[in-house]
């Protein structure tokens, strides 16, 4: 019996998950008094000059689905100005196919629900939404400070595991703890206690570095294929992860204890934790050369292009959904070339572009255009 082909794609289409924001609604945010928009399921680009607004929309997405924002810590400096309050609205389809709404408010305390039930916590978050968000500082990812890339790390393992986040922070809490006890040591000297937070980081921070070096492994061939095309180079890219007991399997946790104990005199005079896996790092080769040292800045660009989407790729392979893809004025630093490609690899996909310049679009013909202007939004 002959297979139609069309039936084929239309059933893998039905079984795949597929995430999608619908309406965003924002009211005192930023600089945004009452602002309500309809996306598509494609790809949504919002244009303006700076310092027009377009960035704050991103926000408030971002922080719709992840309860934080990519450059402020502080909520109250999401209310706007002579309000008292903001909020954020936003509904769509999460990545099991089930409706939800998300409603963000600042006061004076914040909080955020879905479908009226509070969030305690943003780990809960991880296992309904599915996103990438890149914007232009992170560009600078691959010759930046061990920091930025632990931070991308950390992001990308939680995503594929939500229950990470709550590992790395039972190993943030330990560290604070351990610091903070350093600083009083010699006030309230105890060896015993000492030895009890060791023991804490030690514990926590072997899980944190197996959940770590386990995802790296899985990533690395997404790695590889996105940059081919990304690039579209024949350039080998691989990378090194690097740590204080340069030991990567169960016996981490022992050379951990061991090192801690020998700095101690050391942590004691300068009040805090020399050694650990939050003084990690990975470094990206390029034909066996250091990226950050060696690499010319558009190379390093698109490094760090791909490692976004190549998050993309692994995300669909082990979690079986689509991503929304959330890009903040990134295509003004890609050339021709590399926005061509990365349209490409996001095809299918819903993804959001804020830019000044619209043109790398032009030849996209599922799109919604939206203009931004003094916060007022209009789509054209």
């Amino acid at each position: 019996m002959e297979t139609n082909p069309s039936a084929v794609i239309n059933e893998q289409k039905k079984n795949e998950k597929s995430m999608v924001v619908n309406t965003l609604r924002a009211f005192n945010f930023r600089n945004f008094n009452n602002v309500e928009i309809d996306f598509c399921d494609s790809v949504n680009i919002i244009k303006g000059m700076n310092a027009q607004g377009k960035t704050n929309l991103l926000e408030s997405i971002l922080l719709s689905l992840s309860a934080k924002s990519h450059r402020e810590s502080n909520y109250r400096n999401f209310i706007g100005q002579y309000a008292d309050s903001a909020s954020v609205y936003l509904n769509g389809v999460d990545i099991d196919g089930l409706d939800f709404e998300v409603e963000a408010s600042f006061s004076e305390e914040k909080s955020l629900s879905i479908n009226g039930r509070t969030i305690r916590r943003r780990s809960e978050l991880g296992s309904m939404f599915s996103f990438i968000f890149f914007g232009p500082d992170e560009l600078s990812i691959i010759k930046g400070a061990p920091y930025q890339r632990r931070a991308f790390l950390d992001e990308a393992v939680s995503k594929l595991t939500p229950e990470y986040s709550l590992l790395l922070g039972s190993y943030t809490k330990a560290l604070r703890q351990r610091n903070a006890f350093l600083k009083e040591y010699n006030i309230k000297p105890s060896e015993e206690m000492l030895g009890v937070y060791d023991l804490a980081l030690a514990e926590y921070g072997s899980k944190v570095l197996k959940q770590r070096i386990r995802f790296l492994k899985e990533f690395l061939p997404f790695l590889k294929e996105g940059y081919a095309e990304i690039a579209s180079s024949a350039e080998k890219i691989s990378v090194n992860y690097y740590t204080d007991t340069a030991v990567f399997d169960d016996s981490y946790k022992e050379k951990y204890l061991s090192l801690l104990k020998q700095s101690r005199k050391e942590d004691l005079f300068y009040k805090t934790t020399k050694y650990g896996i939050h003084h990690d790092d990975f470094i990206v080769f390029l034909d066996g050369r250091q990226a950050r040292q060696f690499a010319s800045q558009g190379q390093q660009r698109s490094v760090a292009v791909c490692l976004k989407v190549s998050m993309i790729k692994l995300i669909k392979q082990i979690r079986g959904c689509d991503t929304v893809v959330l890009l903040d004025d990134i295509m003004s630093e890609l050339d021709s070339v590399r926005q061509k490609n990365l349209l490409k690899l996001l095809c299918g996909m819903q993804t959001f572009i804020t830019c000044v310049d619209d043109s790398f679009a032009a030849n996209i013909s599922d799109k919604n255009v939206y203009s931004v202007k003094n916060a007022n939004v209009k789509r054209i």
